[in-house]
């Protein structure tokens, strides 16, 4: 039905769409020829027939075709058109007949009649042509459109749908998520505080918070808006994302922490705050109990520091009494038996002090206060020295102690000259320690590739296993549990060494093979050096070696030959001929001559023209006797310069033998609080040819200073009353000219820096020698040393063993503190009781008396823990000190 309306539509249209060409076509006829307007009508483009005819309805012109036929309109047909035309009198006239359809018309100012016709099969071409042309576009929009359509699904509505799916599927997930994720999940809008999303951890937490608490969700608003105040910056940019560790009560009286982060964003529109919480309560209890645990290991760290710092006093005080009467002792006549005695008190005494150092510079290398110097300085008098002083204990064992120190005669080092001394010590000391028989090398390379100084110490002893190896640096560690009762030691020395050596940016292994021996191999920097090392030249003059080792012979022959002398070696006298002394500048004897005759090697002395003995137990600096001149086999410098007196005429210095004295008489002032160590100042000062005076305090000191000139001032640090920081800083604002030493038992980077604050120009550590005090008098005053021979100064002792007044005080300050003492234990002053216990201490370690030292130890802990036995056993004490001070006493009179 639709159908047939549209064709009957387009049939009105294109009949109308017909008259009105026709219309067109008879009003350009009146103005037209028939002649000349046949060929444009018939080629209107509507299909029929256009016909020109005269009234009487003959055909003038035009198509007689129908469209697509060839039917000729009857003569008959188009008369009867014409007829109706006049009688109508009709200017256009509408015809269907016989399926024809025909518009006839006459033609103004003509007399003709304009025809045109159609039959229904050349309408229904042009209707369909139109249609179909109309269908196609149609068609092709539609398809158009189709396509468009699928377009649209596959680029857009489907990835559209996928992504909604995607999202969908996403927003499930974020919910599982949220509900099985072990943490705290909130998502909470910053407006009103309302949590839109919480997962069970959440709202766990929140339903045990205390009452008084507020909410999760506000309490992280309101943390969230004091951070985003805090962190606002300048320009007003703020941070979004934060970490926070929060803590809230909980209903049962405990807390909980939480770590929670936080950060900003939206959803549906809105400002919220997305929190992310874990409850680390458990590891803030952990972390809070190693902050326990560490607070106590520091407490305990720095207790044991105080306690070293105490006990280094302690020690050291009466030890410094012990070692600076030693050597007051040592300038006095003495016989050989007593000579020999007071050198193993002095040894036993240098061993004391070794270990207390060792401990203390462990103790100071755990805490992190060792500090090192960085100077330049010869390692190879650091070495010569360390093999100069252990080869008297090696020739006591039998042993054979040697030094392959390279060619030069100088090796320049930057670094700590005093550190390394002491890690070579150790070395050494093992190495003696644990060779029952063979020999101990030391041996000197540099590495120029690395730029490292190397030194090897081996030699031929017990050894060391792998696992022995594997804890041979571990502090208080020794190879086996026989080691300290068959040779003694603490198990300190290698750990100290390997820590020494780390400090100093080295390295330290140890290589060995059990019955075999041991290889300790130090590598440490050489540093930026401002000297090169001395390689001493000569010009190729003849010498003559005699040396008894053959690794000696080629060690010696070798430097020899590297300072531009000929060589020839020998290892025994009977090898060389009368004629080959004689011709040679010079002989050399090095090392031991126990595989010849003292006959045989006087022939060849007598024929040299110079001899230079190197012996193990010469001189540092040669010492010259004619034409026989003496020095160390361990020190090659020495050698160059023997070398360069006999061969070349440089004159040898002068020696520098016994104690060192001062060209000008210096007046010094000592505050020290203990008795004996001011009569020891007193003894040390007047042999350096100073002039003391020594009080017990710094009041008095100042009023010294106040009346009286002193060129010095020497003071204690730990004094009652004024102390040597308080003394030090008021005499440097009265007197800033005068120079203060310090003299304490425990020298520490703080102690140093304090005694720096104060004005002090040196701090000196206890024990005190004579030469460590020349020294530092001489630099604080600008006095020069010298030397003098031993038995020349003042104020010797005369013989005894000690001076007469040393000993008379120390029995009074005995007896003195007795009386404080019983005193003090009558009235319950423990404070009192203390300080008398330390001083009497202090004083009796002195004289060795350690038996009853230990039972003063045992009061002292028993008083400071308030014991109520240690009454009794300071009761007890006193009795017994009484007896024991009185044998004592006895036996040293007699």
């Amino acid at each position: 039905m639709t159908f047939s309306l549209g064709v009957q539509d387009r049939l009105r249209t294109h009949l109308e769409a017909l008259r009105q060409v026709f219309i067109v076509n008879r009003n350009l006829l009146a103005t037209q020829d028939t002649n000349a307007l046949v060929a444009p009508l018939s080629s209107n483009g509507l299909c029929g027939s256009v016909l020109i005819l005269s009234r009487e309805g003959e055909v003038l012109a035009g198509t007689s075709g129908l469209c697509d036929d060839d039917q000729v309109l009857p003569t008959a047909y188009l008369l009867e058109l014409v007829e109706q035309l006049e009688k109508n009198h009709s200017p256009l006239q509408e015809r269907y007949e016989n399926g024809l359809f025909s518009l006839s018309g006459v033609v103004a100012n003509k007399d003709w009649v304009l025809v045109h016709t159609w039959t229904w099969r050349s309408i229904g071409v042009v209707i369909g042509r139109q249609m179909g042309m109309e269908g196609l576009l149609t068609l092709a929009t539609l398809v158009l459109m189709w396509l468009l359509l699928i377009s649209l699904k596959m680029r857009v509505f489907r990835p559209l749908l996928e992504w909604a799916r995607r999202v969908h599927e996403s927003e499930k997930l974020n919910r599982a998520l949220i509900d099985t994720a072990p943490v705290g999940l909130g998502l909470i809008t910053l407006d009103s505080g309302q949590a839109l999303l919480c997962s069970p951890a959440m709202l766990e937490v929140s339903k045990h918070m205390a009452p008084e608490e507020s909410s999760l969700p506000a309490a992280f608003i309101k943390r969230h808006n004091e951070l985003m105040r805090e962190y606002s910056g300048p320009s007003g940019k703020q941070r979004a994302a934060f970490q926070e560790e929060l803590s809230f009560a909980l209903r049962d009286g405990s807390r909980i922490d939480l770590s929670v982060s936080m950060v900003r964003a939206r959803h549906k529109g809105r400002n919220v705050l997305v929190t992310a919480f874990t409850d680390i309560t458990a590891k803030s209890r952990v972390e809070e109990q190693l902050r326990e645990a560490r607070q106590a290991a520091d407490s305990a760290n720095a207790a044991k520091s105080a306690f070293l710092a105490a006990m280094s006093h302690e020690i050291r005080t009466p030890l410094n009494a012990i070692l600076g009467n030693l050597e007051l002792l040592s300038h006095s006549a003495l016989d050989a038996v007593q000579r020999d005695r007071l050198g193993v008190i002095r040894a036993s005494s240098d061993g004391l002090l070794a270990i207390i150092s060792d401990v203390l510079d462990f103790s100071k290398i755990e805490a992190g206060e060792m500090r090192l110097e960085h100077i330049e300085f010869d390692a190879l008098e650091v070495l010569s020295r360390a093999l100069m002083i252990f080869a008297p204990v090696a020739s006591a064992k039998g042993l054979t102690l040697m030094g392959e120190l390279g060619q030069a005669s100088t090796q320049p080092v930057r670094g700590d000259p005093t550190r390394l001394g002491q890690v070579v010590h150790n070395l050494l000391s093992n190495a003696i320690k644990f060779t029952e028989s063979g020999q101990v090398l030391l041996r000197l390379t540099t590495d120029k590739p690395r730029s490292q100084l190397v030194i090897d110490v081996q030699d031929t002893g017990i050894g060391m296993s792998a696992e022995q190896l594997a804890r041979l640096f571990q502090a208080f560690s020794q190879a086996d549990t026989s080691i300290s009762r068959r040779f003694g030691g603490t198990g300190l020395g290698l750990a100290l060494c390997s820590r020494l050596t780390q400090a100093m940016d080295g390295t330290l292994a140890a290589d060995s093979v059990p019955g075999q021996g041991s290889r300790f191999t130090l590598c440490l920097p050489l540093g930026a050096c401002t000297q090169a090392p001395l390689l001493p030249s000569f010009n190729g003059q003849h010498v003559l070696l005699m040396a008894a080792a053959h690794s000696a012979c080629n060690y010696v022959c070798g430097v020899l030959q590297a300072w531009g002398l000929r060589v020839t070696c020998y290892s025994h006298p009977a090898q060389v001929g009368s004629g080959a002394v004689a011709a040679a500048a010079a002989l050399i004897l090095w090392g031991e001559r126990n595989s010849w005759q003292a006959v045989e090697e006087n022939r060849l002395v007598e024929e040299a023209a110079w001899v230079v003995d190197c012996a193990i137990e010469g001189t540092r600096e040669p010492v010259a006797a004619g034409r026989l001149l003496s020095v160390s086999m361990f020190a090659l410098r020495g050698l160059a310069t023997c070398l360069r007196h006999a061969l070349q005429g440089e004159a040898l210095a002068a020696p520098q033998d016994g104690r060192k004295v001062l060209l000008k008489p210096l007046r010094i002032l000592v505050a020290e609080d203990n008795a004996l160590n001011r009569q020891l100042f007193r003894e040390q000062f007047k042999l350096l040819g100073c002039d003391p005076l020594v009080v017990a305090d710094g009041e008095q000191a100042l009023a010294w200073l106040a009346h009286e000139h002193f060129d010095v001032l020497l003071t204690d640090l730990g004094m009652p009353g004024l102390n040597g920081y308080e003394l030090a800083s008021q005499v440097r604002q009265r007197w800033p000219d005068m120079p203060v030493l310090a003299v304490t038992a425990h020298v520490t980077p703080q102690e140093l820096q304090r005694c720096e604050n104060a004005g002090m120009f040196r701090v000196l550590g206890k024990p005190l020698s004579l030469d460590t005090l020349a020294q530092a008098l001489s630099e604080a005053t600008g006095t020069e040393c010298t030397y003098c021979e031993v038995g020349q100064g003042v104020g010797l002792f005369g013989g005894q063993v000690l001076p007469e007044t040393i000993q008379q005080m120390f029995w009074e300050s005995c007896e003195a503190s007795l009386t404080v003492l019983r005193q003090a234990r009558s009235d319950g002053d423990v404070q009192r009781m203390l300080s008398e216990l330390h001083s009497l201490r202090g004083m009796l370690g002195v004289y060795r008396m350690r038996g009853v030292g230990r039972k003063l130890i045992d009061a002292e802990e028993g008083l400071r823990l308030r014991a109520f036995s240690a009454l009794e056993e300071v009761d007890l004490l006193i009795f017994e000190l009484e007896a024991e001070i009185k044998r004592a006493r006895a036996t040293i009179h007699v």
